[in-house]
């Protein structure tokens, strides 16, 4: 195997950067949409996201006194060289605006906020909670003089009794994930096929194919073939039928999993053009070698699985199931229905 270059490594590296700060991103907008119009996310640079906070009670300096008033807040948040690669290289808040902003462990500008390891859904919550002052701690003491104002205050915090999100009791993501549709994997590990292939297709021979990072290899078939590029999830990774028992937990991650992988494969099976998606204990590609293209079909198989692989992480599927569910409402209100219930998501 041929060893990648340093510039292949560095353009993958690259590659994972975007797409992480685009998850985040995502992640930042799907509050922007439950905030009422009081939070807001959009880039800023390669290397930062610019937040809005509007209407929020915080407390401001004035002179050498303080009080509670309300403020707009502009917050750039950082991105470090090395994320998300190092655990330790974790987002950095710089407030802009307002000026007058105090804080007992802020100097104004950044709050001392560890955020190593927070997951994208609670970022915007957690900086809310410090602008508002919920959240503090009166023995790291940045700013003395805020700190003693909020001990002496202690009864009137946090500032602003309003919650960042109106649905801030509830788990959003994986309530609506769950919600959003009733697919199930074919019973019995029958092969379904999609876009267009042929009705019955469960007697065609299977080929398992894991693509790597850089690209894929394009295995040697001689007839119609099903090509499978990932084993259906139970959670952990593994495949279903080698397992005995299950727990609940890890099969409702296996069902979230699966159920993003069969939505993505729908949304893929109407570009490809040397292959057809389809299932048969996990998802994948039927092939004819005599029709396909072998250029073509290396590209659809490393675009295919390397999203499929993205796909079995929970997280990133309950996420993609959340957008998927989001532009199916819009293109179903554009449409003009008054019936504001999209339809389910089902593999065809």
């Amino acid at each position: 195997m041929v060893e990648p270059s340093a510039d292949e490594l560095e353009a993958v590296r690259r590659g994972v950067r975007r797409q992480a700060l685009a998850n985040l991103l995502l992640a930042l907008r799907d509050d922007a949409g439950r905030s009422a119009g009081r939070f807001a996310a959009e880039p800023f640079s390669r290397e930062a996201l610019r937040l809005s906070f509007h209407d929020v009670i915080t407390l401001v300096r004035r002179d050498k006194a303080f009080a509670f008033e309300r403020r707009d807040f502009t917050v750039l948040l950082g991105v470090p060289p090395s994320w998300p690669f190092t655990r330790r290289a974790q987002l950095v808040p710089f407030i802009l605006e307002p000026n007058d902003f105090a804080h007992p462990n802020s100097d104004g500008r950044i709050i001392c906020l560890d955020l190593q390891g927070v997951l994208p859904e609670r970022i915007a919550g957690l900086l809310h909670d410090n602008l508002r002052l919920r959240l503090f701690r009166l023995d790291h003491a940045v700013d003395l003089g805020a700190t003693e104002f909020v001990r002496a205050r202690l009864k009137e915090v946090p500032a602003d009794p309003r919650p960042l999100l109106a649905d801030a009791g509830r788990e959003p993501c994986v309530e609506r994930a769950a919600e959003t549709s009733a697919w199930r994997p074919p019973a019995d590990g029958a092969v379904e096929v999609h876009a267009g292939s042929p009705a019955r297709a469960d007697g065609l021979p299977l080929v398992d194919l894991e693509v790597g990072v850089l690209g894929a290899t394009v295995p040697e078939l001689s007839r119609l073939t099903f090509v499978r590029l990932a084993p259906a999830s139970d959670g952990d990774g593994l495949p279903t039928s080698g397992l005995a028992h299950r727990s609940a937990e890890s099969h409702a991650s296996s069902h979230a999993v699966d159920r993003a992988r069969a939505a993505y494969l729908e949304s893929a099976g109407t570009r490809l053009r040397s292959a057809r998606t389809a299932w048969h204990d996990g998802p994948g590609l039927v092939v004819d070698p005599a029709t396909a293209e072998r250029e073509r079909l290396r590209d659809e198989l490393f675009e295919v699985g390397r999203a499929l692989r993205a796909l079995g992480d929970e997280t990133i599927a309950r996420r993609y199931l959340v957008t998927i569910d989001n532009q199916e409402f819009a293109d179903h209100a554009a449409s003009g229905h008054k019936d504001r219930t999209p339809q389910t998501r089902r593999m065809r």
